[in-house]
């Protein structure tokens, strides 16, 4: 969670008080071999660049990390974190039905 202090929380939000959705993609750590995330990033990008059209703010920045987080096991992985310590209950379930959407519209239109 977001927090540098105990008394300050975060709150992101979008436009219309929804929550934010990050995507977290891990790449290559040197210690383990991780073949797919370069396909991982393409999703997650496309997924971003849907989500942007559909819900401006509803995206965070893609965060790349050198870790692997169990991504190196299959392709079309990466974590999604949905809001932060600040955002109540109903701004996260909001975010995570219009992500659940974006994800569902990405992928339909990938196999087609």
């Amino acid at each position: 969670a977001l927090n540098s202090s105990s008394s300050f929380k975060y709150k992101l939000v979008s436009e219309d008080g929804v929550a934010q959705v990050m995507l977290l993609v891990g790449t290559d750590s040197g210690s383990v071999s991780h073949p797919y995330w370069e396909e991982n990033f393409t999703l997650a990008v496309k997924l971003q660049q849907y989500m942007n059209e559909r819900y401006p703010l509803l995206a965070r920045p893609i965060k790349l990390t050198q870790s692997s987080y169990n991504q190196q096991i299959a392709p079309g992985a990466f974590l999604v974190e949905i809001g932060a310590n600040g955002n109540t209950l109903s701004e996260a379930i909001m975010a995570g039905n219009r992500f659940a959407k974006c994800l569902a519209e990405v992928i339909k239109n990938s196999v087609e």
